[in-house]
């Protein structure tokens, strides 16, 4: 398995890599730091973190729920759209 991700720290954290290391049939590829054009799911995140932060949640569970509540919402086509990656 390929995973790709972004060089976040807890991706490239001494926890993950010891696991990844234990698990040799997954590969991953580092994308370049601050590189958001080679990661489409970025655009999604900015979108949650409007659409959430706009709701001025007052606790972290309420945060969350309104979180849920975005993506339950969220259809696979909207995702695609949303990530730049589905035209049509």
């Amino acid at each position: 398995m390929l995973l790709v991700w972004d060089q976040a720290k807890w991706h490239t954290s001494k926890k993950v890599r010891k696991w990844l290391n234990k698990h040799d049939r997954i590969e991953t590829h580092l994308l370049p730091a601050w590189s958001p054009d080679t990661n489409p799911m970025e655009d999604l995140w900015r979108e949650l973190k409007e659409q959430v932060a706009a709701c001025l949640e007052r606790s972290l569970d309420t945060l969350l729920e309104s979180a849920k509540q975005y993506l339950a919402n969220l259809s696979g086509k909207q995702a695609l759209r949303t990530a730049g990656l589905y035209v049509n």
